[in-house]
């Protein structure tokens, strides 16, 4: 019978991970993109693999695709399709876009995060955390082109290049950052500026010009 095997001695249920053929004196591994239960038949009677998810050849159960790859159906290798830049993909990903770059950050290729909040994005190895001095909307695979706004800083992970005007006594010209918004940050700043003493400006200046 289909899903059982006869080796001469017993007639026994074909194993997890094989399939058995009417008249089989021995169980066939399962192929590759499929999963064969206990007592499978013909091994195009096995299902195959599940989007999210492999089946290298043997499988007795689909195995969740790794973290930073997405799966097609009946896939028998997890790391053939990378998620593409400005997306992550967590474990088990169906489909190359579902989860955009959040906010605030950029995606490589590759990127993956093990929850989907704020907790998992600052501690994955792959989503990175966008510099000081530049913003980064959603979808963002890079940071280089997004200099923050003359007028304004743009303290880590910014989503937008207008999120805070320069203080009053600084300048700010394109690219200024900020570790925090007291003037201990401001002072330490590299890119803001600090106007010479006697002098100030009015709050969102951009140049030293501002300075009287």
């Amino acid at each position: 019978d289909y899903g059982y095997y006869n080796n001469g001695t017993a007639v026994s249920i074909c194993p997890a991970g094989y399939s058995c053929v009417a008249g089989a004196v021995a169980p066939t591994l399962c192929p590759a993109g499929r999963y064969c239960s206990a007592g499978t038949g013909t091994p195009t009677n096995a299902p195959p693999c599940a989007e999210g998810s492999y089946c290298p050849a043997g499988s007795a159960t689909p195995t969740q695709g790794p973290a930073g790859y997405y799966c097609r159906t009946g896939q028998s290798v997890g790391t053939v399709n990378v998620c593409p830049q400005g997306y992550f993909c967590p474990a088990g990903s169906s489909a190359a876009t579902n989860y955009p770059c959040p906010a605030g950050y950029y995606c490589p290729a590759g990127s993956e995060s093990a929850t989907m909040n704020i907790v998992g994005f600052d501690a994955s190895q792959t989503i990175k955390k966008c510099p000081a001095g530049y913003f980064c909307p959603s979808g963002s695979f890079a940071y280089a082109s997004l200099l923050c706004y003359p007028g304004y800083y743009c303290p880590e992970k910014s989503t937008s290049g207008t999120p805070y005007q320069c203080p009053a006594g600084y300048y700010c010209p394109a690219g200024t950052g900020s570790t925090g918004m007291t003037l201990a940050d401001f002072n330490a700043s590299s890119t803001m500026k600090k106007c010479p003493a006697g002098t100030s400006s009015a709050v969102g200046s951009i140049s030293s010009s501002s300075c009287r």
